[in-house]
């Protein structure tokens, strides 16, 4: 059973999407209220409104949303398994 890893460390989440060729990404809503943060994997589908942003709008929305890096621990050569997710901090 694999352990979930949370973190909301700057410099540990853009190392380890750098790592595994992955880039920050934002969601455009259709309704054109608001976005989602993301993170695009090599190997991972997403869709055509996700585009890439830089470090710095990622890390800024990431904040002002108080989000928290969550991922699975790499099953081998092959990468992970499932995409990171970003989800609300726990109060």
């Amino acid at each position: 059973m694999n352990r979930r890893v949370e973190t909301t460390d700057h410099v540990t989440i853009r190392q380890w999407v750098e790592q595994r060729k992955g880039t920050p990404a934002v969601l455009q809503r259709a309704d054109g209220y608001g976005s989602s943060l993301r993170i695009i994997l090599p190997n991972h589908k997403e869709p055509p409104s996700v585009r890439p942003i830089d470090w710095q709008q990622f890390f800024e929305e990431f904040d002002r949303e108080q989000l928290v890096f969550v991922h699975e621990p790499d099953n081998g050569r092959s990468g992970p398994k499932h995409a990171p997710k970003l989800v609300k901090r726990r109060r």
